[in-house]
């Protein structure tokens, strides 16, 4: 019977899957088949449950949209995929989610198209309190002429992939599109003009979902290059109010987007409502030696917090038959809360929900002149570790992860006080990977001492500093089967009465297939 043969073929993906000790137990996980891609798309929270679509690489067609829900941020359920090919999708890439005033969820999405079809932007909806079937409107919203690229009535090639979120003013839908197909096109023309350089968004309008038409650019680049290179893209962007930490408004906006050669990154600014346009302000990272956090996604939880969520994208080279054997692929970063802070910049922490998942904690508390302290857990590929200490005016503070008796193959976490940085180095953890010694600005307010939160979850590594700072990489040691832990303050300027506190906590494993 076909069934049995079904039963028994998912008992032993299931076995394959769990025996995989470098998938993360706390992370959210596409649950089996092609997650490259596997960006966060469409995220909303609506009738009690959050909702989150991501890509992957189905094995009956093509790129769909799966769909999973959750009431807490930390465990999840998957439903049928939201959005399949069809006659007119030849697959479904990145896009961006309205919620109407009456619950009604409008998504914009990539239809990669068919054949000789350059395929465009669509529209497809669903409907309270579930959000279980997605309708698509037939054709195109923005058709494009050439892969990702689109013409206006006047001739103008226009940015047509990746729409963000969905948003309304005056009562008409708007939606800005990435650039990079049309970057692409011009990337290694040296007579190429200034303004198919760099990263910008299009925008475009409608009274109806049905019918749209192009505005203007949504915002420019500084072409000076102060913010960003000419070769940098923006897809996967996304728009909205950013609040204040405790989730009122700050008067200032944020755009996320996704350059592929840097990663994930976003501008702070200001939304000139007459003219439909977002002002830049300011820029920042969120990746920082190469392009580890990916497709950026955000949406406001209902106490008005803002989420971002991230793929982690895997730090191994891109073999994807590699990928494939292992059943499963695709990784999320753990959802972050960003908002304005009392200096302007930008506030990342790890979402509160997180807290829910310790299980077991100790504390440890010791002298900085002691140098280093070991530090227990249960399960170092499973924890959370959180580190505060006094700063000094140069030297280190931080966690060092030997995974061999040697102490040869280690992963460094720490923060440069003389440097003012944050540091992940790669460089002596495993033979696969990205070996590399990432680092982050670190600038601590005047008195403020370091607070540091490391999440170890199998091959990830997240870093959170002082909300202000975190960085997320990728580490595949040549053995899962133990690890040691080690919290060291190295400062030939650190006071005695300087103390280091460290809390150790289980993490309860939340993933499955």
């Amino acid at each position: 019977m076909k069934i049995a043969e079904d039963i028994k073929a998912a008992h032993r993906l299931k076995s394959l899957i769990l025996a995989d000790k470098s998938r993360p137990k706390f992370h959210f996980c596409v649950p089996f088949d092609l997650g490259f891609p596997a960006d966060p798309n469409a995220v909303f929270f609506a009738c009690g449950r959050w909702h989150l679509m991501y890509i992957y690489e189905s094995r009956e067609d093509s790129y769909r949209w799966g769909h999973a829900v959750s009431a807490d941020l930390t465990h999840w359920s998957f439903l049928e995929d939201a959005l399949i090919p069809d006659e007119t999708d030849g697959g479904i890439y990145s896009g961006g989610v309205l919620l109407e005033e009456d619950g009604r969820a409008v998504v914009a999405y990539w239809s990669l198209g068919r054949g000789r079809d350059a395929g465009g932007i669509r529209i497809a909806t669903a409907e309270p309190p579930f959000y279980e079937k997605w309708t698509k409107m037939p054709g195109y919203a923005v058709r494009c002429s050439q892969f990702g690229i689109a013409c206006g009535e006047k001739g103008p090639e226009l940015a047509c992939a990746d729409p963000g979120n969905l948003w309304k003013e005056g009562g008409r839908y708007y939606m800005q599109t990435g650039n990079l197909p049309l970057l692409d096109k011009y990337r290694n023309d040296p007579s190429a003009p200034t303004d198919r350089r760099g990263d910008w968004t299009d925008l475009f309008v409608s009274d109806n979902l049905e019918t749209w038409e192009y505005v203007h650019r949504f915002y420019e680049r500084d072409s000076s290059g102060k913010f960003t290179a000419d070769s940098e893209d923006a897809m996967c962007p996304w728009f909205g109010a950013l609040p204040l930490r405790d989730g009122r408004a700050s008067g200032s906006w944020l755009q996320l987007f996704l350059s592929h050669n840097r990663g994930s990154q976003y501008y702070i600014g200001g939304y000139d409502r007459a003219t439909v346009r977002f002002l830049p302000r300011s820029h920042g990272r969120m990746s920082f030696k190469d392009n580890c956090l990916f497709a950026p996604e955000a949406a406001y939880a209902p106490d008005g917090r803002l989420l971002a969520f991230h793929w982690l994208r895997d730090n191994l080279d891109d073999d994807l038959d590699r990928e494939l054997k292992k059943g499963w692929s695709g990784i999320h970063a753990l959802p972050r809360e960003l908002w304005l802070r009392e200096d302007g910049r930008l506030g990342i922490a790890p979402a509160r929900e997180l807290r829910s998942l310790r299980i077991m904690g100790k504390e440890y508390v010791f002298p900085a002149v002691e140098k280093e302290r070991e530090i227990s857990v249960p399960d170092p590929f499973c924890c959370e570790l959180n580190l505060e200490a006094e700063t000094a005016p140069e030297g280190k503070c931080g966690f060092e992860i030997f995974f061999d008796e040697e102490k040869s193959e280690v992963l460094s976490v720490y923060a440069d006080f003389g440097r003012k940085v944050l540091v992940v180095d790669t460089e002596r953890s495993g033979t696969a990977g990205r070996a590399v010694k990432d680092e982050a600005p670190l600038e601590l307010p005047c008195g403020e001492g370091l607070c540091l939160r490391v999440y170890l979850d199998g091959c990830t590594a997240e870093v959170f500093a002082n909300d202000l700072q975190a960085m997320t990489r990728q580490v595949f040691p040549k053995s899962y089967e133990s690890a040691k832990i080690r919290c060291f303050y190295r400062s030939e300027k650190v006071s005695e009465k300087t103390l280091c506190k460290v809390f150790a906590y289980d993490m309860a494993a939340t993933g499955g297939i």
